[in-house]
């Protein structure tokens, strides 16, 4: 496949399950032997993952700063916009618009996406929920 088309199947994916929240996209893009890292995530598990997230984490939409492409790799540079709709971490859901960025790589042969590394700014999530401190507002005195 041209790297055209796998940039449209991996936008595709990202279109579907994370902006419009259809799981069975997976069913339908993923290969048989998928697997999400970190974590080997396998095929069934990444689906049910996403739609909890999805029920946390609603209203979700991602945008796609960058996309590059060589060979069977696609990598994108993303932001995630979503809403804080579910418990968290502890956290009850408090409504807040959460935005955070990070970069995907997915692994496409045959028409198929067969592996994705995915590494988001949790921690800036996070610090948005209150669950972990501002660096920023850490003073000096703080370290010591």
């Amino acid at each position: 496949m041209s790297t055209e088309e796998n940039k449209a199947i991996a936008r595709r994916w990202n279109e579907e399950l994370f902006d419009k929240g259809n799981p069975d996209i997976v069913d339908e893009l993923a290969h048989p032997d998928y697997v999400g890292h970190p974590g080997m995530t396998a095929r069934e598990t990444f689906k049910q993952n996403m739609m909890q997230y999805r029920g946390v984490l609603s209203d979700a939409r991602i945008t796609l700063d960058d996309v590059i492409a060589e060979g069977d790799r696609v990598a994108f540079r993303w932001t995630a916009h979503v809403t804080h709709s579910g418990p968290y971490m502890g956290v009850q859901p408090t409504g807040k618009r959460l935005t955070w960025t990070g970069i995907s790589i997915y692994r496409i042969a045959g028409g198929k996406i067969v592996e994705d590394w995915a590494s988001g700014d949790e921690l800036g999530m996070m610090q948005q929920l209150g669950i972990a401190p501002d660096m920023s507002q850490v003073s000096e005195s703080s370290w010591d």
